[in-house]
């Protein structure tokens, strides 16, 4: 995958690797739900829940949910989608971008990005909501520009 190859190297010199998730989720994944928790994020539970009940799926055209790993650990997660709220399928959302705390600040969250945007190429736009700063400042190295919609934060217009 462009911007995430297997064995992409973190700023202290592990590598990690960039998988799309297709049918279970990794066995750690109750891991992450309770870091997530601890820092205030629900949205990683209601992710497995929803996945789980065959609620989301990620597989529409341009769709795809990613986990990134350091060896066996699973450090973090993110997708895309088709927007859940305008109802467009030509209108992409990324998603449930998480990173572990100790993985942080090593390209993780980039890789991850990347990839999502990688995927869902085929979107005239991708909107995403953030209310974390650091998170915004990376989004808009992506490109997204500050919007202030009820259901966005950021959103990109296709690059032609």
């Amino acid at each position: 995958m462009k911007g995430a190859a297997p064995g992409d190297a973190p700023k202290n010199g592990a590598k990690f690797r960039i998988e799309p998730i297709a049918e279970k989720l990794p066995f750690d994944f109750p891991e992450l739900i309770v870091e997530a928790e601890r820092q205030g994020h629900e949205f990683v539970r209601r992710f497995v829940e929803n996945w789980q009940a065959g609620k989301e799926r990620f597989s529409g055209p341009g769709e795809g949910v990613f986990a990134a790993f350091l060896g066996t650990k699973l450090i973090g997660i993110a997708g895309i989608t088709a927007d859940p709220y305008l109802g467009d399928a030509n209108i992409g959302r990324i998603r449930h971008v998480f990173v572990t705390r100790a993985a942080r600040r090593e390209g993780v969250a980039s890789a991850l990005v990347a990839t999502c945007l990688e995927r869902g190429r085929r979107f005239r736009a991708i909107r995403l909501r953030t209310r974390n700063p650091d998170a915004a400042r990376l989004y808009e190295r992506f490109g997204f520009a500050p919007v202030d919609l009820k259901d966005a934060s950021h959103i990109r217009k296709a690059r032609p």
